[in-house]
């Protein structure tokens, strides 16, 4: 029987967890040349970093609804999901509007097409 030790586990997941970040950092570079891809790679890691844990607070997990988060703190400012003069708070902090995955659907919709022109 394999047995794998902790650390081990820990291993694979930290290292999917950095490919996940690659590729957000990659898509959002394409999807947004001016707000990102022009920042320093430091900054964007960061950035992606701070918008994974504050979409893990309402429970977000699968990706689509990670990189939706993620995009809409490139759109409405990192804070969006709390700022108290952004309409995007009010939605993602009003759990009657349905799920997580739910309300930043909708916020996406909201934002529509996300390639900068």
């Amino acid at each position: 029987m394999l047995s794998m030790r902790q650390e081990q586990l820990d291993a694979f997941q930290k290292a999917a967890e950095d490919n996940f970040q690659e590729a957000v950092a990659a898509y959002l570079g394409e999807r947004f040349p001016e707000k990102f891809a022009h920042q320093p790679r430091d900054w964007q890691m960061k950035f992606i970093a701070t918008s994974l844990a504050r979409a893990a607070v309402y429970g977000l997990e699968n990706e689509v609804d990670l990189v939706r988060f993620t995009e809409a703190g490139i759109r409405l400012g990192i804070g969006f999901d709390t700022a108290a003069d952004c309409w995007a708070a009010a939605v993602m902090q009003n759990t009657s509007l349905g799920s997580a995955t739910e309300r930043i659907g909708y916020i996406a919709n909201q934002l529509g097409p996300t390639v900068e022109e």
